[in-house]
């Protein structure tokens, strides 16, 4: 299933599950999208670049975890539910 698919059982549209791996600076896909949305300030376009891992660390410090600029479980989990 597509990242863009919410979760089974998803109590709202904004429940998207793992992608199974680690979003980082190079990812690129529907991931990394949904990612750049929630983040807001950069463009959608799928590519993890050096503005979407800024903005990552920025979403980050503001929930108060690890500022490590990397979407793994814990974060997306923090994101998405």
């Amino acid at each position: 299933p597509s990242p863009l698919t919410p979760a089974a059982g998803a109590p709202s549209p904004l429940v998207f599950k793992y992608p199974g791996k680690p979003l980082q600076i190079g990812s690129t896909g529907e991931a990394v999208k949904l990612v750049q949305a929630r983040v807001g300030g950069v463009i959608t376009d799928g590519d993890f670049g050096q503005k979407t891992d800024h903005r990552v660390k920025e979403w980050q410090f503001a929930h108060h975890m690890a500022t490590d600029g990397v979407v793994g479980p814990v974060t997306w989990k923090a994101m998405f539910g």
